[in-house]
């Protein structure tokens, strides 16, 4: 046999092995669309309904804060970007674990925990291993959102304060809680 016959003789070969396949994994193969899921529908905007406003005066404060570490992942600092008071209900946070201590300090405390917000998550792995991530990285710089509750449950914490305290107890970050500058941050 010559090269030639040899080389279509070969991908001959890997076509009827690659139809083979087609044919006996068709229905169970993964596609693109499979992995995501559906498409999102569309929702017209004048369809939408906006969230309702707690008729009590619930508040929740929502801070964007800018959090630096070196390379090492040693905390470098964290700073309030914006501050900002909504009229709404708050996430249920109470009592939840979590690498980071966020503490309301007020007439009542509450206090919830939080992931550290510079680790940054992988996941992936397929369908048997979609919540485990498989590679976790420090951010040197990160901006973040989070949402703080004024009221616990239907009882205004007449909250003063808001501190973020790390895994050792140490202080993150302080601020007080400024409800004049931060409630026109609309």
């Amino acid at each position: 046999m010559n090269r030639k016959q040899t080389i279509l003789l070969t991908a001959g070969l890997g076509v009827l092995v690659l139809a083979g396949a087609v044919l006996l994994f068709g229905s169970a193969a993964i596609t693109a669309q499979n992995e995501v899921g559906p498409k999102p529908t569309f929702v017209p905007a004048d369809a939408l309904t906006p969230v309702p406003t707690p008729p009590d005066g619930r508040q929740v404060a929502i801070l964007t804060l800018v959090i630096e570490s070196d390379p090492e992942g040693r905390l470098k600092g964290a700073q309030l970007e914006r501050g900002r008071i909504v009229n709404s209900y708050a996430p249920n946070v109470a009592e939840r674990p979590g690498e980071w201590t966020v503490e309301v300090i007020g007439e009542r405390n509450l206090s919830f925990g939080i992931e550290d917000p510079r680790r940054l998550h992988v996941y992936g792995g397929g369908e048997e291993q979609r919540d485990v991530a498989h590679a976790s990285e420090m951010q040197t710089s990160v901006v973040v959102d989070l949402v703080v509750p004024l009221w616990n449950l239907d009882t205004d914490l007449q909250a003063k304060e808001i501190r973020i305290l790390d895994q050792e107890g140490n202080v993150v970050f302080v601020t007080e809680i400024d409800r004049e500058r931060w409630s026109r941050e609309q």
